[in-house]
């Protein structure tokens, strides 16, 4: 995991072969069809009473949010380049950006033309204030509450914001495990300070990406088993007094699943492939039809028929969407490459001793 004593140059990383990662396929397919679900079934009050069994099968759907902030903490971690510096820093910063900034501006753009034909068709008012659209280029809308113009997007302010903090802390936590888990021990105690509900920052969900952090560094043989428990205790503990016993059971079953999960059918690839595009168009679109059937649709069979249409056709157009936005997105932010260092041709002749010296550390680099 580390480079020590030697330069950095311009030479670009040679391509790696990457695991399968079966159980973030997994997670990340589920996560976000629990998220559609639950705001397609319980988003319109008129489609199905409070009561109904439809909402309550449905209602523990926004935990898929939670097992999505795990997932970026288990996953940035495999992501994040192997050698230190500044420039790789700033290059993991830019594929992250190059990979998500332009699907999310087209779906911003999606709800602006959505919005401009309903309220020409309807009459009703157009709530779209532009101030609220620049600050969300930006990701301030976390700080003014109500003016989210897709209800998914205070998400991805708070992944913007944990992007940049781990950017900062990553070369850091990767040292040694007294460095990690100061770390972690900080997030551990500053996800449980309380902080203004009007705002949404990313202190309180740290014991999400925490988790998932422990459980990557361990998957990675980087800790050994003590020390991953004694870490996924202290943040379930944590999910356990933030989001009660449903926060505590997520944990553990996305612990397990991280940990164990080994299979990935075609079904789940697709859904782990357009999960991104899913979560951030299923409001516009899916709503859109639904708020539509409901002019028309009377009988109780009319209404399952038409969630079951609104989610269909939230999943064809995200397939669409993943093809023509994010795909490409994808494509870009491939080409932006790592530095590696090179060994000096002195170096290259010296010879590895059979003990490596103290200061040098060697995988894996905690026990």
């Amino acid at each position: 995991m580390f480079n020590v004593g030697v330069s950095m140059c311009s030479k670009k990383a040679e391509p790696m072969t990457k695991p399968e990662l079966n159980e973030i396929h997994f997670l990340r397919g589920a996560a976000s069809l629990m998220v559609c679900l639950f705001h397609l079934s319980l988003g319109n009050s008129a489609l199905f009473p409070s009561s109904h069994w439809i909402k309550q099968a449905f209602l523990s759907g926004y935990v898929g949010v939670e097992v999505f902030f795990i997932l970026s903490g288990y996953v940035i971690c495999i992501a994040f380049p192997k050698t230190e510096g500044a420039g790789n820093t700033t290059r993991f910063l830019l594929k992250r950006f190059t990979r998500i900034e332009p699907p999310y501006f087209v779906s911003i753009l999606l709800v602006i033309v959505l919005n401009t034909f309903s309220h020409l068709i309807t009459g009703v008012p157009n709530p779209i204030n532009y101030a609220d659209l620049v600050r969300h280029l930006v990701y301030l809308n976390n700080f003014y509450p109500g003016t989210y113009v897709n209800i998914v997007y205070w998400t991805l302010g708070i992944e913007f914001q944990y992007y940049l903090l781990i950017a900062l802390l990553f070369p850091l936590i990767r040292r040694s495990a007294i460095h990690l888990f100061a770390t972690l021990g900080i997030f551990f105690i500053l996800s449980c300070l309380p902080y203004p509900r009007h705002v949404a920052i990313v202190l309180p969900y740290l014991g999400y990406f925490g988790l998932g952090i422990v459980l990557s560094f361990y998957k990675q043989k980087h800790i050994g088993r003590p020390l991953a428990i004694a870490g996924s205790v202290m943040f379930l503990l944590q999910l356990f007094f933030l989001a009660s016993f449903k926060g505590l059971a997520g944990g553990i079953v996305v612990s397990s699943i991280l940990l164990f999960w080994r299979y990935a059918t075609n079904i789940i690839k697709f859904f782990s492939m357009i999960s991104f595009s899913l979560y951030l168009t299923h409001v516009p679109i899916g709503g859109k039809v639904i708020n539509l059937g409901l002019r028309y649709v009377e009988t109780p069979l009319a209404r399952y028929l038409l969630l079951l249409v609104s989610v269909v056709i939230s999943i064809a157009f995200a397939f669409a969407f993943y093809k023509l936005v994010e795909q490409p997105s994808l494509k870009l932010a491939k080409k932006i490459h790592y530095k590696v260092p090179i060994l000096s041709s002195s170096e290259e002749k010296v010879k590895v001793p059979a003990k490596a010296p103290a200061h040098v550390v060697t995988e894996p680099i905690f026990s």
